[in-house]
């Protein structure tokens, strides 16, 4: 994060973490201008990802 962090410089970014197993750190450390936002387990819906990967499954089964 530390990277990011420098490319943006002044500017702010929001960060969407799932909450998935395989996405979980003991520790996050984020600088002060990457804000992290924790959606509850167990919510696709609130996954951009996962609207793109059902419009895509519809496009293809057609």
């Amino acid at each position: 994060m530390e990277l990011l962090s420098a490319d943006l410089g002044d500017d702010i970014a929001v960060i969407q973490f799932d909450q998935g197993a395989f996405h979980k750190a003991k520790a996050l450390d984020c600088p002060d201008n990457i804000i992290p936002i924790f959606q509850p387990p167990h919510s696709p819906e609130l996954n951009p990802i996962e609207r793109f990967w059902e419009f895509l499954k519809s496009k293809l089964q057609a």
